[in-house]
C-alpha cells in the first residue's frame, strides 16, 4: 500500500520531493505532524485514497478539524484562504495563512504564513500551546507563553525585552542559536532539553556524593518533562539537582558558555546573547558558581553541605531545620539547597512548576533582600526568615540560644537584629545596589573588606589569624569584636559592644556586654 511518503518526503523537508512549489520549502521543514494535521486528504498517512492529487492543496478548517497527530486540532484552527480552504498551486501563497491557537499561539502577528518561514520559536511560544505528547508522559497539558516572560524586570532577555528564536538555542536544545530554527531532534518529543554551555551536548543528571562537605558528580540523562520544586522539602528533585549543576552554573561561572552552540552569532563565552550585562566585571555573565565553593569562608549549601552547628533545629524553619543537629556539632553536615529555594516569585510555597530564573519575571526573590533606614516590622527583610528562624517576635534580644548574637543588651539594636539582616550580614549598612557585591553577600564569599579603612581582607577577621567571616558577617567598626562562644581552638568571653573603659566595665553602660555563643 502506497504511503504518504511513497511520493512525499515525510515529514516533508528540503530536497526534490518536498511535496509543494518552492515557496513552500521551510513551512513543511518546520512541521513535524502527521498529514492529516493541516490536510484533508488523505485522511491518514497510510489511505490508499490518492485522489487528492487534483493539482489543489485542501487544507483543514476549523469545521472539518480532524483529532490526532502532535497538536490539538478544535475549533479554534482555521485556514485563511479567502473564500474556501482550497487553493490552487499557482495561487500566491503570501496572501494565506494558518490561525491556530492550539499550534501558532493566535491570530495576527502570531499568524504562520506560506512561504514566508515566519514560523519560530517566538511565533509558536507567544501563547499557551497544548502538549499532548508531554501530558501523556505524565507532564503538563499545555506549554505556558513563554515570549511575554522576557519582558520582565528580572530576565534573560536582550535590551529592551525583545527575545529572538535564535536566543532560545542557547539554552534550549530544541532551538539553534546560530540560525533560530527548530531542532527537530529534540522539538515536539514532550522533554525539555537543556544545554549543557560547555559540551553543547543535553545535560547530565547530577548526584551528590555525600562525603563531607562532599561534591555532585556527573552521569546520566537530565532532561525532564516539566520543571518542578516542592519548596516545602530538603530534598532536591533529580532535575533541579541536574539544572543547577550542570546548566545554570555551567554558563555563570569564570569561563561562561565555552561551546559555540551555547552562543548567538556574534556572541561569545562571556556574552552567549551578544549583549553586555550591566553591573558585572566586562559586563559578562556573572560568576555565580565561585560565591558556592565550598572552600569560600562563608557558603550557602548549593554546590555541597555546610556545617555550621547554628544551623539547627532551634535557629532554622522548615524544611532545613534538621531535628538531629544540635547547637556545637560541627562534625554533622547539614542539608544541600536549590537556586529555587530564593529564587521564586513572592509568597511561592509547596510546589512550583514555574522559575523566574528561566525566562524571567516581575520579581526573582521569594522576599525582600535589603532594607535601607530604620529597619522595622513594616521595613523588615523578609527573605532570610523564610529559612532562618533567628529574629523577630521570637527572639526580640538578641538572637537566641545558641547563635553567636545570643545578647545585645541595649534595645536601640533590636530593631536591626529582629528586621535588618542586611544591617550586619552584607558589605555595608546600606545595601549595595550593584552586581557582583549583593549577589556575594547572599551567595557566598571568601574575601570581607573591612569598612573601619577602606581595606579588603581577604579571609581573615580582625580579631586574629584563621577566624574566617562568620555568617555573612561583615567586618566594621561595629562588628570587629563579634565573636561567636569558638571557633574550633578559639574560645571567646563575654565583650563590650561600645568599647572597654580599661577597668572591666563598658564604655556607656555596666550592662552594655554582648554574651557569646555559637561554635563554629
Amino acid at each position: 500500500m502506497n504511503t504518504c511518503g511513497s511520493c512525499h518526503d515525510y515529514p516533508p523537508s528540503d530536497g526534490t520531493r518536498d511535496g509543494a512549489t518552492g515557496a513552500f520549502v521551510g513551512d513543511h521543514q518546520i512541521h513535524q505532524v502527521i498529514c492529516s494535521t493541516c490536510h484533508i486528504a488523505p485522511a491518514t498517512e497510510t489511505s490508499a485514497d490518492f485522489g487528492h492529487r487534483d493539482g489543489n492543496i485542501t487544507m483543514q478548517t476549523g469545521a472539518a478539524g480532524v483529532s490526532g497527530g502532535y497538536y490539538d486540532k478544535n475549533a479554534n484552527a482555521t485556514y485563511d484562504a479567502g473564500t474556501d480552504n482550497v487553493f490552487a498551486q499557482t495561487q500566491p501563497v503570501t496572501t494565506s495563512t494558518c490561525r491556530t491557537v492550539s499550534c501558532h499561539g493566535g491570530t495576527g502577528t502570531n499568524s504562520a504564513q506560506w512561504g514566508v518561514g515566519n514560523e519560530d520559536c517566538t511565533t509558536c511560544h507567544n501563547a499557551a500551546i497544548n502538549s499532548p505528547i508531554a501530558n501523556g508522559l505524565g507532564g503538563p497539558t499545555q506549554r505556558r507563553a513563554i515570549v511575554p516572560e522576557f519582558s520582565g524586570t528580572w530576565s534573560h532577555k536582550r535590551s529592551g525585552g525583545a527575545v529572538t528564536a535564535a536566543d532560545c538555542g542557547v539554552c534550549h536544545m530544541e532551538g539553534t542559536a546560530a540560525t533560530g530554527r527548530v531542532d527537530w531532534t529534540f522539538h515536539a518529543d514532550g522533554y525539555v532539553d537543556l544545554r549543557d554551555p560547555d559540551t553543547g551536548t543535553t545535560i547530565q543528571g547530577a548526584t551528590h556524593n555525600g562525603s563531607n562537605p562532599g561534591a555532585y558528580t556527573s552521569s546520566g540523562s537530565g532532561r525532564f518533562i516539566q520543571f518542578s520544586r516542592n519548596l516545602g522539602s530538603a530534598t532536591l528533585e533529580a532535575h533541579v539537582r541536574a539544572i543547577q549543576i550542570n546548566h545554570c552554573l555551567k554558563c555563570h561561572d569564570a569561563d561562561g558558555a565555552l561551546d559555540p552552540s551555547a552562543q548567538v552569532t556574534g556572541g561569545s563565552a562571556g556574552k552567549p546573547f551578544n549583549t553586555t550585562i550591566a553591573h558585572t566585571p566586562g559586563g559578562d555573565v556573572l560568576d555565580v558558581d565561585a560565591h558556592f565553593d565550598t572552600t569560600n569562608q562563608s557558603y550557602h549549601p548549593v554546590k555541597g553541605t555546610q556545617n555550621n552547628s547554628y544551623v539547627d533545629s532551634d535557629l532554622m524553619l522548615a524544611p532545613f531545620n534538621q531535628a538531629t543537629k544540635t547547637a556545637g556539632t560541627t562534625n554533622q553536615w547539614g542539608d544541600l539547597m536549590s537556586c529555587w529555594d530564593c529564587h521564586a516569585d513572592p509568597g511561592d510555597s509547596g510546589t512550583i512548576n514555574y522559575t523566574v530564573t528561566a525566562h524571567g519575571a516581575a520579581d526573582t526573590l521569594r522576599g525582600t533582600a535589603t532594607v535601607t533606614g530604620t529597619p522595622s516590622a513594616a521595613n523588615a527583610v523578609t527573605l532570610c526568615v523564610i529559612c532562618h528562624d533567628m529574629v523577630g517576635t521570637n527572639n526580640p534580644v538578641g538572637h537566641g540560644p545558641n547563635s553567636a548574637a545570643t545578647n545585645l543588651d541595649r534595645s536601640e539594636k533590636n530593631p536591626y537584629l529582629s528586621y535588618g539582616c542586611n544591617m550586619c550580614h552584607s558589605r555595608s549598612y546600606s545595601p549595595v545596589t550593584t552586581r557582583p557585591t549583593r549577589a556575594e553577600d547572599a551567595h557566598g564569599t571568601d574575601v570581607v573588606p573591612d569598612s573601619t579603612n577602606g581595606n579588603v581582607k581577604s579571609g581573615r577577621w580582625a580579631t586574629g589569624p584563621d577566624l574566617g567571616p562568620v555568617s555573612f558577617i561583615r567586618n566594621s567598626n561595629q562588628f570587629d569584636v563579634h565573636a561567636p562562644a569558638s571557633i574550633g581552638a578559639n574560645n571567646y568571653t563575654p565583650i563590650c559592644m561600645g568599647g572597654s573603659n580599661g577597668d572591666g566595665t563598658c564604655t556607656r553602660s555596666g550592662t552594655e556586654t554582648y554574651t557569646v555563643g555559637g561554635t563554629y
